[in-house]
C-alpha cells in the first residue's frame, strides 16, 4: 500500500523523538560517568593515602643533646623565660633545611620549635644531635650561650613531627639590649679615620677598663 505523506510525516516525527530521547540518554548516562569518574578521582587517593598510612608503624623517639662545651654548673644555670613558641610554616624535606630552621630559632631564642619534616627519618636522632653540633661550631657565641635541646619526634618513616625544646643562659630581650649597647659603644670609641689595628686596640682597652670576670657559675 502507498505510503501517504501523512504517514511519512508521523513515521519521521516518531523517529526523530526516538533519536532525541536516545540522545538525552545518552547525554544523561555521560554526565553520570563523568560525575563518577571526578569522584573517584578525588576520593581514591584520600582511600589510598589512608590505606597506606594504616599499614605504616607509628613512630616516637626523643633525643636529648647537651651542650658539654659549658661546665656543669653552667648548664644547671639556665635561665628561666617567657617560652617563645615557633611553628615553621609548610613541610621540611631536607637536613640543611631543617638545620637552617633551627638555627634561626636558636638565634632568636626561641624556646619551643614544632616543624614537620618528611625527609629521610631513619637516623634522626643522631641527625638532630649533628644539626645542633654544627651550629654551635659555627658560632662561638652562641656555643656558650645555650645549655641544651631536648626533640621529641612522632609520625611514619620519612614523615615526622618534631618538637623542639630549648634552654639558654640568656633571655631575647637580654640579647637585644647587648646588641643595642655593643652598636652604642662601638659608635663612641671607633671612628672611620681608624684602620684595623687601632680599631682592635680601642675595644680591647674598652674590655679592660670596664669589664669584669666571674667565677660563680662554674
Amino acid at each position: 500500500m502507498p505510503v501517504t505523506a501523512l504517514e511519512h510525516k508521523c513515521s519521521n516525527a516518531v523517529t526523530g523523538t526516538l533519536k532525541g530521547e536516545f540522545l538525552l540518554n545518552c547525554k544523561y548516562i555521560k554526565n553520570i560517568i563523568g560525575i563518577f569518574v571526578v569522584t573517584c578521582m578525588f576520593l581514591l587517593p584520600t582511600q589510598v593515602q589512608a590505606a597506606q598510612t594504616e599499614s605504616k608503624n607509628f613512630i616516637s623517639e626523643s633525643q636529648k643533646v647537651v651542650n658539654t662545651n659549658l661546665p656543669k654548673g653552667a648548664r644547671t644555670a639556665a635561665t628561666v623565660q617567657a617560652p617563645l613558641y615557633y611553628s615553621s610554616d609548610g613541610i621540611i624535606y631536607s637536613l640543611s633545611d631543617l638545620e637552617d630552621v633551627v638555627k634561626n630559632s636558636m638565634y632568636d631564642r626561641v624556646t619551643s620549635l614544632s616543624v614537620h619534616y618528611m625527609g629521610d627519618t631513619s637516623n634522626m636522632k643522631s641527625d638532630i644531635t649533628n644539626i645542633i653540633d654544627d651550629i654551635l661550631n659555627q658560632d662561638d657565641y652562641l656555643k656558650y650561650s645555650y645549655t641544651e635541646c631536648d626533640a621529641d619526634c612522632s609520625g611514619y618513616e620519612n614523615d615526622f613531627t618534631i618538637n623542639f625544646s630549648f634552654k639558654y643562659l640568656t633571655t631575647k630581650a637580654e640579647e637585644d639590649f647587648v646588641d643595642s649597647r655593643v652598636s652604642s659603644i662601638l659608635g663612641e670609641i671607633i671612628n672611620s679615620s681608624m684602620n684595623d689595628d687601632q680599631k682592635e686596640k680601642s675595644i680591647h682597652d674598652y674590655i679592660v677598663k670596664n669589664v669584669q670576670y666571674t667565677f660563680n657559675v662554674l
